[in-house]
């Protein structure tokens, strides 16, 4: 018995493997024909637009990760069917739930190393990825962004450094410098962070103010204050991290922070609990491509089988987007619309187990 388990979970293993391999492929030579269109834009070359997509393909991997379970289970487990080796083991005596078992354990593998890469793996290279792409390019919302240096824009006598952006959203470590007509400095602001208000100005937090009073500096903290900024349309407010592209923890501190900064945090806390339930979602697919093989054996051939999965994990993509949206405009709960696609999917796996086995 464990040596048929370990040959069905190489099998599925090498299912994984080449799955993934292929559609990263895919996926990768579009995202690299996207990126072309801005080659030659400020010092953005192809080599950059290579190295763009390379970093960002632990995060379309992980985007994959439920269609590769889906069809890379699917592959395994038709190979072996082709091959008449399912007919053999179950003539053998071993059972349909054993075999389910022996396909659930990469999955299982899979579930945590998508866990794992969720946290600690793609957030860091899809964030450097951009932040390269952007200081390459050069310019970001009318403003420069140069390598070390942070995000400098400014307007006749001001001007503004923005250093960091706290969970890739929120600008910190601001410096704003104001002069006087004939050069000399009218007033220095450094502060922690800026937050956002509806009326288009910045709240700045943990100010620190120096001001220049005829030939003396007088220093300030204060809690916070209003800055006006100088831009018709903030360029940070067009940051180039989608919260998708957030690991856990930081999409957590992130809400947290829209939650006490009174702005809505819906739409985050419905893409971090997605990221949770994606790992299950490799679990369930894997579980539903057993169903398809053994429910239809002789009816389906190999091509057709892997036509039906893709089409499975296309309903499967769409329905999930179709769930969040509606999510969204009901504001319903968040866990409960991350699950929903996850639960579907499994119980209809389970459903078709349970009539394959009543049937058998």
């Amino acid at each position: 018995m464990w040596i048929l388990g370990r040959h069905i979970a190489k099998t599925v293993i090498s299912g994984y493997l080449m799955v993934l391999f292929l559609l990263l492929i895919l996926f990768s030579f579009i995202s690299l024909m996207d990126e072309l269109q801005d080659v030659g834009d400020g010092g953005y070359g192809i080599l950059d637009a290579l190295r763009y997509v390379l970093m960002i393909m632990p995060e379309l991997a992980l985007n994959l990760a439920p269609i590769t379970a889906l069809l890379g289970s699917l592959v395994a487990l038709a190979t072996l069917a082709r091959n008449s080796e399912l007919i053999a083991m179950q003539a053998a005596g071993v059972s349909v739930a054993r075999i389910g078992w022996s396909v659930m354990i990469p999955a299982i593998g899979f579930m945590l190393i998508s866990l794992l890469m969720l946290q600690f793996v793609a957030p860091a290279f899809y964030q450097d990825a951009v932040q390269q792409r952007t200081v390459a390019v050069g310019k970001l919302g009318g403003g420069e962004v140069l390598r070390g240096k942070g995000f400098w824009a400014g307007e006749k006598d001001r001007f503004i450094n923005v250093r960091r952006l706290l969970m890739a959203q929120i600008p910190a470590d601001i410096d704003i410098y104001e002069f006087e007509s004939d050069g000399r400095l009218r007033q220095y602001l450094h502060a922690e962070r800026a937050d956002s208000t509806d009326d288009g100005n910045w709240r700045l937090v943990d100010v620190e103010r120096t001001t220049m009073e005829g030939r003396k500096l007088i220093s300030e903290r204060l809690p916070d204050m209003v800055w006006r900024p100088f831009w018709d349309h903030d360029p940070l407010q067009m940051h180039p991290y989608p919260v998708a592209s957030l690991s856990l923890t930081e999409l957590q501190q992130y809400i947290r922070y829209l939650q006490d900064v009174g702005q809505v945090s819906l739409g985050a806390e419905l893409t971090y609990w997605r990221k949770w339930f994606r790992p299950l979602s490799i679990g369930v697919m894997a579980l539903l491509s057993v169903s398809f093989v053994f429910g239809s054996q002789r009816s389906h051939s190999f091509g057709r089988r892997i036509a039906f999965g893709i089409m499975i994990g296309v309903l499967f993509f769409l329905g999930s987007q179709l769930i969040y949206n509606l999510g969204l405009v009901l504001e319903l709960s968040p866990p409960l619309v991350a699950f929903t696609p996850v639960l579907i999917v499994g119980l209809a796996a389970v459903l078709l187990l349970w009539r394959m086995s009543s049937l058998g």
